[in-house]
Formats: structure tokens, C-alpha cells, sequence
């Protein structure tokens, strides 16, 4: 019908503009660097004009400088193009220098701005992203977006000039003769482009699949201890290897069609030729072409069609590229969810005061994890959250500093809202420890100076010793230079919690947020936490998420929390007295003591 769209035409429209729009992205990171990007081109532009002199400077000897039979012409002439070469290989070196600094330059901004990209994207990301998603896109996509900087575009710039420059010399000797490359031309990109869209997909499906296999192999080294245990060791290498084979397989399909294209392509330069050197000798008998003339012409020819085969496939190469980085550019795409106010509050002493005003909150796509919550924190108060599990506990201690966005309501540190905080000073003077501590791979000095990078040795000894870390450090082969490993797996439980403490010891953080620290832990390396907690929590504000109700009877506020509501609150014995939830939850626990 006259005026209706195609469906598939309009969405083929859609996806040119997508790539469009993905490629002058791609091209942004050349924005740093327009002057010698500029000055590049421009030296590829005389460097193609002395190489492509080369074939001219043939037919010139051909037909004039070996009939004179001069020797001092020849030796002129010979020195002549000595000379060309010569001042090529200098402005190739010099264009060569600046070309790779550029690129690496460039290779190192892309590295940094994923990299920085995915660090600000915030928890709900990692939630939905396993990290070893992200491990992949650093390796697979970044590389490929390196890749088009390092190889492709300058290949990309070089063929187009060289395919401009060569035409045009061959025009200015025989127009009949040079239109020959339009059929070689039509020829292999009416059969090659259905390889290109074959190598395109297969390198879409590569990529994908290299991202996984890296995922899958980072779950799997991460799991050994599950896979053990669970005597699950072949299941695990057995999706190992699927992922593999699956990538492999993809290569060999994508190196298949490759090879077809090249053999497609050395096939129509051969069929060219032959037909250029047919007509070229006809013209030759006509007296409209001289040997000189045709030998030239034949080079330039053999120059030409490479590289506009070449230019050809680097387009459905860069097309694959854009297919390949689709994933990096929707994460270019993203907004962080957490983002800080542009003219955020001056913040200078911190009371702790903590204000839940209405607040709820939902995780993206869910119900409310939290309903109208409200409640009022005084400075050096300790308030103690419990409740059934998955009622929202840790969720709420994750909203203090903004690790998410309420929905609805607002949540205030010293009247100010925490949406008006600047986002470093709010989680300088927010500390929290969680069930799980993480450490890195490093010593224990450096695992403790997370706290705080720019203390010095004799704070760090301080905060260890007031975390009761010191003497199990001490009793350690380097002491506080001990690697502990990844995660931290010479360390036990509870000596991992310590590390945790005198991390918060360093920092001096004004509130400070506890998700069942002890849970965990034996009773004797309860007792030396709690003691070390103890110490810490002096003139702090504490919120603790409470498992066990032995931990928190001294509290000065308990807060029973159920279906994202606060049930009830009071003091310890204000809630036994009352009788109600907590009541039964301490029955429960036989804990009435």
C-alpha cells in the first residue's frame, strides 16, 4: 500500500541509527587528541600521494628515460626516486609515532572510562550484573573497542586514501581502462557482502559468548570451595567446558566465512586484472596506450583493488565491532541512580542524628520492601533493628548512605537531607560492618588503611590494638605485612571481623551501622568483637540489625520490624512487658533471661 511503511525496513532504519549513534560515540574519545589525529591523516595524505608516485615514476622510465639511453638521466632519475623513498620512510616513521601514541593513549581512556563507568554504577547494578559480567566486558568489549583504535581505523583511513589516490592517478590515464573497476568492484560486493553480514553475526555471537565464558570461568575458580564441598567438581568443569566449546566453535564458524571472503576477494582482483590487461593491450594496438602506461596502469590497479576489497571489508569489520560493543554502550548509556546534589550542603560537625520520615522503598521492579517508616535516632543513641528475615533489616541500614534511593519520604543526618550530603562526607561519617567482611589480597597494614589510606603506622597499630587485632596480628609470620590472601583465607572468622573493626577504628566514623556482625562467630570471638564494638560505639550513633537478642538487651531503642513496618519499639523490657511480636520472638529464642 502507497504510504505504508515496511515493518522490516523501518526497523533496519532503527538500527542504523542506533549504530549511528553508537559510532559517534566511539569517535568521542578522538576528541582529546583532533590535533594529531589531524596531523596523522595529513601525513597519510602525503605519504599515499610519493608511494602512489612510484608506478608513475615506471612508466616516465619506461617510456622516456630508457629510450634516451642517457646514463646520467638514468642515474638522475634513479636517484630521484631514492630520494621519495627515502622522505616516505621519514614521514612513515614520524606518522607511525604519533599514530601509536595516539592509540594507546585512547586505549588507556576507554580502559579508565568503562572501568570508572562501572564503578560509579552502584549496587543495584551488581545485583543485576554478576561481576563476572563486568570482568568480561573489560577483556572482550573494551578490547574490541581498542582494537578499532589500534588496528581498524588507521587501516580504515590508510585504504581510503590510498583507494581515492590510485583512482584518480588511473583516471588521468584512461578513463575506459579504469572503469573496469566498477563491475570487479559490484562483483564482490554483491557475493562478499553476504559473507561480511556472515563474519558480522558470527562476531556478535563471539563476543557475547566470550563474555559468558569469561563469567562462567570466574564463577567457577570463585565456587572451588561450594564444588568441593558439594562434591559438584565435574558438574562445574563440565560448564566450563560447554562455554568453551560454544566459543570456540563460533571462532572456527566466524574464521570459516572469513577465509571465503579473502578467497572471494583474491578472485575478483584476478578476474579484473585479466580483463584490464585484455583491454589495456587492445588499447596498446591502438596506439592509445604505451607499455609504460599499461605497466604503470596494472600496478595501480593491483593497488586500487586491494585496497578498496580491503576498505570494503573493514566497514563490515567496524560493523562487527559496533555489534560487538553494543553491550559497553548501553552501559555508556545508563545514568547511575545514586547521583549527588550539584550544590550540595556544607557539612562540617556531625552530631548523628537520624531521621526516618515516611519512608519507603521498593528494589527496581518489585513490591516495597519498606512502608512508611519513621523514626527518630537521637546522637549516641544505640537502636537495635530485628525482626523475621526478609522484612527489609539490612535494607534499611543500606539507605543511610545512599547505597539506594528512597521511593517516597525522606531520611535526615543532623536536619540535613542525606540527598543534600556531598556523597564522600556522607559515607566518611557513616561506618558499617557487615556479616561478611571483605578483604583484599594484600597485607593486613593495607587491608586496615581502608579506613582511612593516609594514616600512619602508629594509627594503625592504635586502631588494631582497640579492635583486639594487635596480638593475633602480631603472632603472624610478617605481622601487620602478612598477605592474607584472596578474601582474606588465612584469616578465620573472627579475625576477619577484627580487621573490620580497626578498619572503622581508623575511619572514626559518627554513625555507625552493624548488619549481625556476631552472627557468625564462635562465642569466644563474640565476646572479643563484642568488646571491641563496645569500644567503638562511644559517643557514636549505632544501628545494629540483631540476630541474636543476648546482644542488644542493653539497647537504649529496639525497633521490631515485619512486612516492611515497624510493629512496635521501645527499651528491652518495655517490649517483654508488652507482650507482643518481640515478645514471642525472645520466647522463642529462649533467651528470657
Amino acid at each position: 500500500m502507497i504510504g505504508q511503511i515496511n515493518p522490516e525496513t523501518k526497523n533496519e532504519t532503527a538500527i542504523n541509527k542506533s549504530y549511528s549513534q553508537m559510532y559517534r560515540w566511539v569517535l568521542s574519545y578522538l576528541s582529546s587528541y583532533r590535533i594529531t589525529f589531524t596531523l596523522t591523516v595529513l601525513l597519510g595524505i602525503i605519504i599515499a600521494i610519493i608511494e602512489l608516485l612510484l608506478p608513475k615514476s615506471l612508466q616516465i622510465f619506461i617510456d622516456k628515460v630508457l629510450p634516451v639511453r642517457n646514463p646520467h638521466f638514468i642515474i638522475y632519475a634513479i636517484f630521484s626516486l631514492v630520494i621519495l623513498v627515502f622522505v616516505s620512510i621519514l614521514l612513515s616513521y614520524k606518522k607511525n609515532t604519533m599514530e601509536r601514541s595516539m592509540q594507546e593513549y585512547i586505549a588507556r581512556d576507554i580502559q579508565y572510562s568503562v572501568y570508572q563507568k562501572i564503578k560509579g554504577m552502584g549496587f543495584s547494578y551488581f545485583e543485576e550484573h554478576p561481576v563476572g559480567e563486568s570482568i568480561g566486558l573489560l577483556q572482550t568489549e573494551v578490547d574490541s573497542l581498542q582494537k578499532y583504535y589500534r588496528e581498524l581505523l588507521p587501516k580504515y583511513i590508510r585504504t581510503g586514501l590510498f583507494s581515492a589516490v590510485s583512482i584518480f592517478l588511473m583516471s588521468t590515464m584512461s578513463v575506459r581502462l579504469t572503469l573496469i573497476l566498477i563491475p570487479t568492484i559490484l562483483i564482490y560486493h554483491l557475493f562478499g557482502s553476504k559473507l561480511d553480514k556472515k563474519v558480522s553475526d558470527y562476531g556478535k555471537q563471539w563476543g557475547d559468548q566470550r563474555v559468558h565464558l569469561y563469567q562462567t570461568v570466574y564463577e567457577t575458580l570463585s565456587s572451588q570451595l561450594e564444588l568441593k564441598i558439594n562434591s559438584a567438581e565435574l558438574w562445574g568443569n563440565r560448564r566450563s567446558e560447554s562455554a568453551v566449546l560454544l566459543h570456540n566453535q563460533t571462532l572456527l564458524r566466524s574464521f570459516s566465512y572469513q577465509n571465503l571472503r579473502t578467497s572471494l576477494r583474491r578472485l575478483a582482483q584476478y578476474a579484473g586484472a585479466i580483463g584490464t590487461m585484455l583491454y589495456a593491450v587492445y588499447l596498446h594496438n591502438s596506439n592509445i596506450l604505451t607499455v609504460g602506461e599499461i605497466s604503470a596502469f596494472l600496478l595501480y590497479f593491483f593497488i586500487a583493488m586491494k585496497n578498496m576489497t580491503a576498505f570494503i571489508v573493514l566497514t563490515s569489520e567496524q560493523r562487527t565491532m559496533l555489534k560487538q560493543i553494543e553491550r559497553l554502550y548501553s552501559l555508556h548509556q545508563l545514568e547511575p541512580e545514586i547521583t549527588e546534589d550539584k550544590s550540595p550542603s556544607v557539612i562540617e560537625q556531625v552530631a548523628g542524628n537520624v531521621t526516618f520520615k515516611n519512608v519507603s522503598f521498593a528494589y527496581k521492579g518489585k513490591v516495597d520492601v519498606l512502608q512508611e517508616i519513621s523514626m527518630n535516632i537521637k546522637a549516641g543513641q544505640r537502636v537495635a533493628i530485628v525482626g523475621p528475615s526478609g522484612e527489609g533489616k539490612s535494607t534499611l541500614l543500606k539507605l543511610i548512605p545512599r547505597f539506594y534511593d528512597i521511593k517516597e519520604g525522606s531520611i535526615t543526618i543532623d536536619q540535613v537531607d542525606i540527598k543534600r550530603w556531598p556523597l564522600w562526607k556522607l559515607r566518611e561519617e557513616v561506618g558499617i560492618i557487615f556479616q561478611e567482611t571483605y578483604l583484599f589480597g594484600s597485607t593486613i597494614k593495607e587491608n586496615i588503611l581502608v579506613g582511612k589510606p593516609q594514616a600512619s603506622d602508629e594509627e594503625v597499630v592504635t586502631a588494631a590494638k582497640a579492635a583486639a587485632a594487635h596480638n593475633f596480628i602480631m603472632s603472624l609470620p610478617q605481622g601487620y605485612d602478612t598477605l592474607v590472601k584472596e578474601r582474606g583465607v588465612i584469616l578465620s572468622g573472627g579475625q576477619k571481623q577484627r580487621i573490620s573493626l580497626a578498619r572503622l577504628f581508623l575511619k572514626s566514623p559518627s554513625i555507625l551501622l552493624m548488619d549481625e556482625a556476631t552472627a557468625a562467630l564462635d562465642n569466644i570471638n563474640e565476646v572479643e568483637v563484642t568488646d571491641a564494638i563496645g569500644r567503638l560505639m562511644k559517643n557514636r550513633t549505632m544501628i545494629t540489625v540483631a540476630h541474636r537478642i543476648s546482644t542488644i538487651k542493653d539497647y537504649d531503642v529496639i525497633v521490631y520490624l515485619r512486612g516492611g513496618k515497624i510493629v512496635e519499639s521501645g527499651t528491652y523490657q518495655e517490649l517483654i512487658d508488652a507482650c507482643g511480636e518481640f515478645f514471642q520472638l525472645v520466647k522463642g529464642q529462649g533467651d528470657m533471661a
